[in-house]
């Protein structure tokens, strides 16, 4: 084993720590930082839900990321953060698991332009995570959380309470827009991003209608490159987000959107949405009750044209990391929500400003039932189980201990196994 790339990350690491410094977040001044993500996660059956299976695993992930913001002008400023991920398999265990440096990849790379105080451009690779995620966080999903980047143009406009966005997207199945360092050296292939090459355009408007009510709309277009069985696709996504306070102090958010388009040489529909409901209990101040209801339309196989809801831009763990992995047995990759309805109760729990526990219950169905090999088989999904404990040491140290567990139901064959997913995490920010 080639030690020379850990003693590289080790000086990293430690020049992290060593060298930390007050950041400046003046314009005119440079700005940096630095995080190093350790994560150790275990499971088995999420993906097969098949005990018969021995397809257990657990493994660490080490990722670390540096950035550095330098201006240019008063108008101009160029945002550069480099990623690299590497991973040790525990189970099961080989020597192509050992821990190496893989890619060093540029996740960010943009010129960011502020002619005026209420309008900005950036130009080149950059995160995206506009409104609440159900349609764009990750342009990337196919490398997991190691980056979520997308190659954009994005104008921003703001006023006292209206902001419009306005976007351009060409992401690429392969890393090829920018320079990747040591590709050739990962124990498998080059890294994907994506099935296929994607593009795509749209406007988001974010507009506060009331005191206690903020509205927001978009219409967002994208295309998908033909690949291996997959046709070219085209689809117009339009739709609304609203979010506020109601009486009693419950907390609201609802979003609904419609999709058209082609899939192929055959038309396609579909709409998603969702309700978020959250109430603070006076009598208990640490306890917050949730509620969420979602629902993502499926493609009917009795008709040619496509039904199912098209996750375009957001191929996340949103509701779930555990069943994430789950729908790649619908032969569509990890991440792409599709056919899936959710009952989910839930609470939070506040130990102090720095801990609090999430647990949810998801009742999952599905709208249309599941053919495999010509059986037809059930539309439920089954009971989705999941508790997060967040906490923070400080402003620098952070973590979670995240646990799910899956009863699967009459949407897989013979009733599926038991699943579950494991995952601890510890983050150092500067």
């Amino acid at each position: 084993m080639n030690k020379r790339p850990i003693c590289v990350l080790f000086l990293l690491l430690a020049g992290g720590f060593v060298s930390a410094q007050s950041q400046s977040e003046k314009k005119d001044e440079i700005t940096w930082g630095f995080d190093n993500r350790i994560r150790w996660k275990a499971g088995d059956n999420f993906i097969d839900t098949n005990d018969a299976v021995d397809d257990s695993w657990g493994l660490a992930r080490i990722r670390t990321r540096g950035w550095i913001g330098i201006p240019l002008s008063d108008t101009f400023r160029f945002n550069l953060r480099a990623t690299n991920e590497f991973r040790k398999y525990f189970h099961p265990e080989g020597e192509k698991y050992d821990f190496r440096i893989n890619e060093l990849v540029f996740d960010n790379a943009y010129l960011e332009i502020t002619p005026r105080k209420d309008v900005s451009l950036k130009v080149g690779r950059q995160d995206m995570f506009i409104g609440e995620g159900l349609v764009m966080m990750d342009g990337s999903p196919l490398d997991g959380s190691r980056t979520y980047y997308f190659n954009a143009i994005r104008a921003t406009w703001k006023s006292a309470k209206t902001t419009v966005d306005g976007f351009v997207i060409s992401n690429t199945a392969k890393d090829r827009y920018l320079p990747v360092i040591n590709r050739g050296t990962r124990p498998t292939t080059i890294q994907g991003i994506l099935e296929r090459d994607e593009q795509g355009a749209g406007v988001y408007i974010t507009r506060q209608l009331g005191k206690n009510l903020k509205g927001e709309f978009y219409d967002i277009f994208k295309r998908e490159e033909g690949f291996g069985t997959l046709p070219l696709s085209r689809l117009n996504t339009s739709g609304f987000r609203l979010t506020g306070l109601l009486k009693g102090g419950i907390q609201h958010a609802e979003e609904f959107a419609v999709q058209f388009g082609d899939y192929g040489p055959n038309s396609r529909r579909g709409y998603g949405g969702y309700v978020d409901l959250k109430k603070p209990l006076p009598s208990f101040p640490k306890l917050t009750l949730q509620f969420n209801y979602t629902h993502l339309s499926g493609d009917d196989p009795n008709t040619a044209d496509c039904e199912g809801w098209n996750p375009i831009f957001s191929r996340w763990p949103k509701w779930s990391e555990l069943y994430l992995y789950t729908v790649m047995q619908e032969g569509r990759g990890p991440g792409y929500w599709t056919n899936i309805g959710m009952i989910s109760p839930g609470l939070n729990y506040k130990f102090s400003d720095k801990a609090n526990l999430d647990f949810n219950y998801r009742f999952m169905y599905a709208p249309q039932a599941r053919l495999l090999s010509e059986q037809k088989l059930g539309n439920w999904r089954g009971n989705l189980m999941i508790a997060k404990f967040n906490y923070r040491v400080n402003k620098h140290f952070v973590g979670h201990l995240l646990a799910e567990t899956l009863d699967p139901g009459s949407f897989y064959l013979n009733g599926g196994s038991f699943a579950y997913f494991l995952r601890s995490e510890f983050m150092f920010v500067y």
